[in-house]
């Protein structure tokens, strides 16, 4: 530390114990591939699911930079990545009304989504204002995407019944890749998020 400088933040602490480098790189190296993943997909469909795959896109990407980035100097990405993901969030909650409203459902696939992006914003924030954030919320987002991941895996999702409805244009996806990308990334949330506690 050099003169003049206050004591390392609590979870500023914890983070460079619990994302060494190497493990920062495997992660930014598997959500590369998730990234990509989705990429393919999203071009290879049409309507819904082609935005749903690319608001999954952005997410990979976003979780690429966090993981690339060195924890200890990413205040600049932090604020771009909160107002890209919070607006986002706004954004998927518009669309999830909107669709709601034509479909005569309320799409869970889209409420999903759009809490996927509030807690991409939420990672943000908590790397902007440590201080501030309750610990208790962050606790709540972890138990939330852990359910999320375990979710994905047993494809729980996927067997909603509203989404067996014919006008509902985004349907679970049975595709064993897609579920193991989402609970891959709703781990690589849940890992970031409890270094910073």
């Amino acid at each position: 530390m050099g003169p003049g400088a206050g004591p390392m933040p609590h979870h500023m602490g914890s983070m460079t114990t619990m994302l060494p480098e190497w493990v920062r790189l495997v992660w930014a190296l598997v959500l590369v591939v998730v990234a990509l993943l989705h990429i393919w997909h999203a071009r290879s469909l049409l309507g819904q699911p082609r935005w749903w795959h690319a608001a999954h896109t952005a997410m990979a990407v976003g979780m690429v930079a966090m993981y690339a980035a060195d924890p200890m100097g990413q205040i600049g990405l932090d604020r771009v990545l909160l107002a890209i993901f919070g607006a986002l969030a706004v954004v998927l909650a518009v669309v999830t009304i909107a669709v709601g409203r034509r479909e005569g459902v309320v799409n869970p696939l889209w409420v999903i989504t759009g809490l996927d992006t509030a807690a991409m914003a939420y990672m943000s924030a908590v790397m902007l204002w440590p201080g501030t954030i309750v610990h208790a919320g962050t606790w709540i987002v972890i138990g939330y995407l852990c359910v999320d991941a375990l979710a994905w895996i047993f494809g729980v999702w996927e067997r909603i019944p509203v989404l067996e409805r014919p006008p509902v244009g985004l349907r679970g996806h049975d595709s064993l890749d897609i579920r193991i990308s989402l609970a891959v990334m709703a781990a690589g949330m849940t890992y970031m998020l409890l270094a910073m506690v």
